[in-house]
């Protein structure tokens, strides 16, 4: 996803430069393997990957607050209604609740990236584009079109795992899936660190009783070493 962005943001400025040339779209004077011939000679492979510092940057807090969200949301919906599946609608809710969390807090790092590609050579990079905005706008310029966003990303992250789960649900009824997934392979996990920590603690209770043994009878650790040796010069 991340390198489809940068290829459709580069398209998109080599569709302002040949509409200054008098063509209205590149799309019907070249094909996608000529458009992206062009992309190499222009840019370089390095160019591809453009302004993936803003993306991350978006996209990788996104993310972590989307996801997780959305399975706090459907834990507590479960917890909530007493059920162990949630229907179309409760799933839909969850994921919309999830989405405008995240696209909210998120705002800032989208409007940073937003403006280094619209930006052209106005920003030397990332620290200079959130100086520059803090210096005319203030802390709310980080949050502007926060609203727009919120009603983009919610219905749309809301539809797709909506979607994904039922479908999930149809096709693969017994495979578990995202957090049910981690939560159980942790489950497992603990429960192997248990069994070792278990283990270890029971040999070290056996170890002491010995231990207290030979030092309550002396004589009888003393005759055993005794036969021990016998057993040795025997052999």
């Amino acid at each position: 996803i991340f390198y489809i962005n940068l290829f459709i943001f580069h398209n998109l400025k080599l569709e302002r430069y040949f509409s200054k040339l008098g063509v209205t779209s590149i799309w019907s004077k070249f094909g996608s393997m000529n458009i992206f011939q062009i992309q190499i000679y222009k840019i370089g492979i390095r160019g591809l990957y453009k302004g993936i510092g803003a993306t991350l940057l978006r996209d990788i807090p996104f993310n972590a607050i989307y996801f997780s969200s959305y399975a706090a949301a459907k834990n507590i919906w479960k917890k909530h209604t007493n059920k162990t599946e949630l229907n179309a609608f409760e799933l839909l809710g969850a994921s919309c609740i999830a989405g405008s969390l995240g696209a909210g807090l998120d705002t800032p790092a989208d409007v940073i990236k937003t403006r280094l590609q619209n930006g052209a050579n106005q920003y030397t990079g990332i620290r200079d584009c959130v100086k520059q905005t803090y210096a005319s706008h203030g802390i709310q310029g980080f949050f502007k079109g926060v609203s727009a966003r919120i009603l983009i990303i919610s219905p749309l992250f809301g539809i797709t795992m909506m979607c994904y789960e039922l479908l999930q649900r149809l096709f693969f009824p017994k495979t578990k899936t995202g957090i049910a997934l981690v939560d159980s392979d942790f489950t497992q996990l603990r429960k192997s660190r248990l069994r070792n920590l278990e283990t270890k603690l029971y040999t070290r209770f056996e170890e002491l009783n010995q231990q207290e043994e030979q030092e309550k009878n002396p004589d009888q650790q003393i005759e055993q070493e005794e036969e021990n040796l016998k057993q040795e010069e025997s052999k």
